[in-house]
């Protein structure tokens, strides 16, 4: 099947608006969550790719696309007075009546026998029964204590962490997970699991999980192996459904060394980076991440591995802009953050892809020695 391929040429038919940023990650908000922190980002500057030719050959990942791609990527004391007009108001003591048989008033001092009472006989009240503060049932307790939440993450090979959430009574809730700018939404499972591995962006490293009604909970571990790999994040909201692409060492499309979401490869595995998926696709607007990682470390290869973004024309995108950002990692060098604008082609219902390459830059890998 054909795609259509975005590649430097003249400025008409498709452009892609990359305003270039520098910053040290910055935490999305939700909630009281609090921003991990960020470095100040530099002067922005804006970056055209533009035209768009058709590529030729058939595609096994791909459907049918169409050729015909046009839009542009670009918050009072009382007076005296009244206080005097009040008690005027009250009713004279002398005309009001004691009630025949009225009972003794009970109070947490007063004892009474139970033939000082009209009706049947009471107990005694005491200041313990009075007390409003009485210690909770200890299985009430007990029940509150399981509804905590949990969140464990520890370090794990390739730079990444492994990430387990337990609530077990938020059974099937959907969650916010943040990670030093990365910013997905997941859904608890139906045991009140969630377990995910996370691609670390930062040395000392904290994920923070957050509910729709506001609870968050976090927990912090150091990565010791984060300067051995090289990293780049894509991230979204839907309804979008964009992919990232790696071609390593020259790979072509479909080949072994050509990594996406359909062939994602795993940590460890020898000669090859590995893609990390996140986030849930039924949750209708939520956030979704995309993260290639290689570890340069682990090598004996040398060459450059190309990045290509993905965008399916469907109904739920075509004619319509969509955001992106990327998030990239080199070693001890500052990730470096870009906002992407892509305008969609129109609806004209023959669907296919926009393949952008050159809008991020290769990444260089150097042979282990």
């Amino acid at each position: 099947m054909n795609r259509v391929r975005v590649v430097a040429a003249t400025a008409v038919v498709l452009g892609v608006a990359v305003v270039a940023g520098t910053r040290f990650q910055e935490a999305r908000g939700l909630g009281p969550s609090a921003p991990q922190q960020t470095a100040a980002a530099p002067a922005s500057q804006v970056t055209v790719v533009p035209a768009a030719v058709p590529v030729d050959g058939a595609r096994d990942l791909a459907v049918a696309t169409s050729p015909d791609v046009r839009a542009p990527i670009s918050l009072m004391p009382a007076t005296p007075q009244a206080t005097a007009a009040l008690e005027s108001r009250r009713p004279d003591a002398s005309v009001v009546q004691d009630a025949p048989h009225t009972a003794p008033q009970l109070t947490t001092a007063s004892i009474l026998s139970a033939a000082d009472l009209v009706g049947a006989a009471t107990d005694p009240v005491t200041s313990d029964t009075a007390s409003p503060t009485a210690p909770l049932d200890e299985s009430l307790q007990a029940e509150l204590a399981a509804c905590s939440i949990w969140v464990v993450v520890t370090p794990a090979a390739g730079a990444m962490l492994d990430t387990s959430i337990y609530a077990p009574c938020d059974r099937g809730a959907d969650v916010r997970v943040e990670h030093a700018g990365l910013t997905f939404d997941a859904r608890v499972g139906d045991d009140g699991q969630l377990m995910m591995m996370v691609p670390a962006l930062i040395d000392e490293a904290t994920v923070t999980v957050t509910f729709a009604d506001g609870r968050s909970q976090s927990d912090t571990t150091f990565v010791t192996d984060l300067r051995q790999v090289e990293r780049v994040a894509l991230q979204w909201t839907g309804p979008a459904d964009l992919s990232l692409h790696a071609y390593e060492f020259g790979a072509q499309f479909g080949e072994d060394g050509h990594i996406h979401a359909g062939h994602p490869q795993v940590p460890g595995a020898e000669g090859h980076g590995f893609l990390t998926v996140l986030g849930d696709p039924e949750i209708v607007g939520g956030h979704r991440v995309q993260v290639y990682s290689y570890p340069s470390d682990q090598t004996g290869q040398a060459g450059s591995v190309a990045l290509e973004i993905e965008a399916p024309i469907t109904e739920a995108s075509c004619g319509k802009p969509l955001l992106a950002e990327s998030i990239e990692m080199s070693g001890a060098a500052a990730a470096r953050s870009r906002t992407i604008r892509l305008d969609m082609p129109a609806c004209d219902g023959s669907g296919g892809y926009v393949v952008l390459p050159g809008v991020l830059p290769d990444l260089q890998i150097a042979a282990l020695r």
